[in-house]
């Protein structure tokens, strides 16, 4: 599918400009993905040792997937950003859904379209609320190209929905803990539109030297309910399908990471300090959302 060209008004935002840059992924990165094989069992992560996405140190293997026993996939993602804190990377989820043209610019090659919900949009558009609470709750739908999916669907609606990391199981302790030590996390689910959610995924960023790293664990094929799992994936999946998520996934979560890692010191630094208005997004950024559901 080609990439969709920007508006006239979209051409006019000043961070438009990085819709047209591209940036390599580190040569560290694609050295321990090499082949783009499974890592094997022994390198991944069951979904029931989700938490562990907040260990100290690092994992023998911190980038890579593997189909996993119960037939569904898990996919792992390691990215350091330069210049970058967590409470920046935080921001970004609570900022970007705003403008569709912002979750484009996180992948201008495969991002193809972005749209909050009204209630979400009206969240993240409350300035009395914290970075944390105008993330929790928001309901996104995205066209994007994962690699996830058969190719017939690959550009269609996508819905994320961003939740309290303590509905995967983390308690209120634990959390306060992470952000005394500069960690924040960033925990959502995504599915089909008019299905259930396939994927729970949990994104950590703590603080490094001379920037932030940011951890992604992928588990799909699970979805959580009240702080309950449940797993989503058909029993019949095809192998070949569950090994064309962990592919697929793999090589999009270390694009548009490595992405948002070049992008994001400027953009907060200009836009960082504001909370977009309810006024600002009817006049420029709105989109008509029945054409989404």
């Amino acid at each position: 599918m080609r990439v969709p060209p920007l508006t006239e008004a979209e051409k006019n935002r000043w961070y438009s400009k990085f819709f047209y840059e591209r940036y390599e992924p580190a040569p560290e990165a694609l050295a321990e993905i090499g082949d783009n094989g499974p890592m094997g069992l022994e390198n991944a992560v069951s979904v029931a040792d989700r938490l562990t996405v907040v260990r100290d140190g690092y994992f023998n293997r911190e980038r890579g997937w593997q189909v996993m026993p119960d037939g569904t996939t898990f996919v792992a993602g390691f990215i350091f950003m330069k210049d970058v804190t967590p409470d920046m990377f935080q921001w970004w989820f609570s900022w970007m859904p705003v403008d569709g043209l912002r979750g484009r610019l996180w992948d201008p090659e495969e991002h193809l379209n972005l749209v909050g919900d009204p209630e979400s949009i009206k969240r993240m558009c409350n300035s009395d609320l914290s970075v944390k609470e105008r993330i929790y709750g928001n309901l996104l739908y995205a066209v994007e190209d994962n690699g996830t999916g058969y190719e017939s669907d690959r550009y269609s609606w996508k819905k994320l929905n961003f939740r309290n990391p303590v509905d995967f199981g983390f308690t209120q302790e634990q959390l306060d803990a992470i952000e005394a030590k500069g960690g924040r996390v960033i925990t959502a689910m995504s599915g089909p539109k008019d299905g259930d959610y396939a994927s729970t995924f949990i994104h950590y960023a703590r603080p490094a030297e001379g920037g932030c790293e940011v951890r992604s664990r992928f588990f799909v094929g699970y979805k959580m309910d009240h702080g309950q799992l449940i797993k989503t994936m058909a029993d019949d999946m095809p192998q070949k399908a569950l090994e064309q998520i962990g592919t697929g996934l793999t090589m999009h979560c270390l694009k548009e990471y490595t992405n948002l890692g070049h992008i994001l010191p400027e953009l907060y630094a200009k836009e960082g300090h504001k909370v977009d208005t309810i006024e600002e997004y009817n006049t420029l950024y709105a989109r008509d959302f029945s054409d989404f559901t």
